[in-house]
């Protein structure tokens, strides 16, 4: 439990992908390249499902987490970070230079999980839809946890989520409880959760990853380039692509061009794809949580 862990969290659609990878392209940072909802899950890792039944039960009861079972999730997170430091394209902390043995076994590990609404009621109960349920799980696992929350524009993320079937008074319903949920987690340790706005990423990005790499504990300095996974975006049109490149591909890229690959227009545009109807189911579900979350990103 001895290295510290960064968790880079927000909503599905919401640009958690962008800032994680961005973290991560800092040479001090091991990334696990996939996101705790993998790690923990059994479609893609191969969890057993006595392990599986551990973590979820502890993570949805909120019980306390025994030790046995804090060691094997703080083991199984590790685990990823170095084998992935060692045999994927996370081995590069420049576009030259690998991590080697010593950095593996000590850096601190980032790792990133995403909220959702819920398709139907057992997801729901099963909170299959909530990542944040771990919370408790990795600050028993991990000496120290930094919690980044990604917030993206309430309306944009509407937006998102109905192109995916949600009703708009239930987004709202989900982002209050799931925009609720991070605000306890930041009242009880102020000092550990640090909040960014999806926009100041977009538009004011260097400052906002500087006070980002800041509030880890990183030297801006030994950061030369960064790393981006290329992912579809939303056109005017409604269709998706890729800006350039093919998705999926990780490509390094230098600061003055790092503007090139964040679509500064992607909340406008879902911004103004909402109907005055949609947009007043979705106020009602919303109830007072932005005014709660304008207070704590006004500090």
């Amino acid at each position: 439990m001895g290295r510290p862990l960064f968790l880079v969290s927000g909503f599905s659609r919401g640009g958690t992908n962008i800032l994680w990878n961005l973290i991560c392209s800092h040479p001090g940072v091991l990334t696990t390249g996939i996101e705790l909802n993998e790690i923990f899950g059994p479609s893609r890792t191969n969890i057993s499902m006595f392990w599986k039944s551990m973590i979820e039960g502890c993570a949805i009861s909120g019980l306390p987490v025994p030790e046995f079972v804090a060691d094997y999730s703080e083991h199984r997170i590790t685990s990823f970070a170095e084998e992935h430091a060692k045999n994927s394209w996370g081995r590069w902390k420049s576009p030259e230079e690998a991590y080697v043995d010593d950095e593996i076994s000590r850096l601190p590990i980032c790792t990133k999980s995403v909220n959702s609404w819920a398709r139907d009621p057992l997801f729901a109960l099963m909170k299959r839809n909530i990542a944040l349920k771990y919370n408790n799980l990795l600050l028993r696992s991990f000496g120290r946890v930094r919690t980044i929350y990604l917030i993206r524009d309430s309306e944009s993320q509407c937006n998102g989520w109905m192109r995916r079937g949600c009703d708009p008074y239930e987004a709202g319903k989900w982002y209050h409880q799931i925009v609720d949920t991070m605000l306890k987690d930041h009242a009880s340790r102020p000092d550990d959760v640090l909040f960014v706005k999806f926009h100041d990423l977009l538009f004011n990005t260097l400052p906002t990853l500087n006070n980002v790499y800041e509030f880890l504990g990183l030297d801006k300095q030994e950061l030369v380039h960064y790393h981006l996974k290329l992912k579809k975006v939303l056109k005017k049109d409604g269709s998706h692509e890729v800006l350039s490149g093919t998705e999926g591909d990780m490509v390094w890229i230098s600061e003055k061009d790092l503007g090139t690959f964040l679509d500064s227009g992607v909340d406008a545009r879902q911004r103004g794809d909402l109907s005055a109807t949609a947009k007043g189911e979705f106020k009602r579900g919303l109830g007072n949580i932005a005014d709660r979350l304008d207070e704590v990103l006004a500090c």
